[in-house]
């Protein structure tokens, strides 16, 4: 495997430096364009005119300069994929805050129409009471027993919205 990893590494290399133009800057300063297997310096070829090391040492300092180019190519791209999955993680929990919003929101609403419900039905219970009570004691008067019974009314009208929230939810 790790063979194998060299000698891919070694054909992109290769392969790369074949087709394309490199410039390459010596230890002592020259700098020279590399194309395939033939030097340049100023423009002029001196494939022939250089020994032997110092090609070696130009195509190990160009063999060093690719492989660190591939090396930043693949970081750039692992960085842009980490990114990209970290958009789609914050997108997911973007989507999942609004659930959870809404969520709440609706059982507050729930909770509101249960306890206006429970509210309109104690009052309609007391005010029931308080009426069959004091009717009992014949204390009411025809005028009482009419705002007795709109009292009631309105209460009565009151719990069956609260209801009809409640089962509207």
């Amino acid at each position: 495997m790790k063979y194998l990893k060299t000698w891919c590494l070694v054909v992109l290399i290769g392969a790369s430096s074949c087709g394309a133009k490199h410039e390459i800057i010596t230890d002592s300063g020259k700098k020279y364009e590399v194309k395939g297997n033939t030097f340049y310096h100023q423009g002029k070829e001196v494939t022939d005119k250089i020994s032997a090391e110092e090609k070696d040492h130009i195509v190990t300092k160009l063999n060093k300069k690719l492989e660190t180019e591939a090396e930043v190519a693949s970081q750039q791209r692992a960085l842009k994929e980490a990114r990209s999955r970290a958009e789609k993680v914050q997108k997911e929990a973007r989507k999942a805050e609004k659930q959870a919003k809404a969520l709440d929101k609706k059982l507050k609403a729930e909770a509101k129409a249960r306890k206006n419900y429970i509210k309109a039905k104690n009052n309609l219970d007391t005010a029931q009471k308080k009426y069959n009570r004091l009717r009992k004691k014949g204390d009411l008067s025809p005028n009482e027993e009419a705002k007795w019974t709109k009292r009631l009314n309105k209460l009565s009208n009151q719990m069956k919205k609260a209801d009809k929230a409640l089962n509207k939810l």
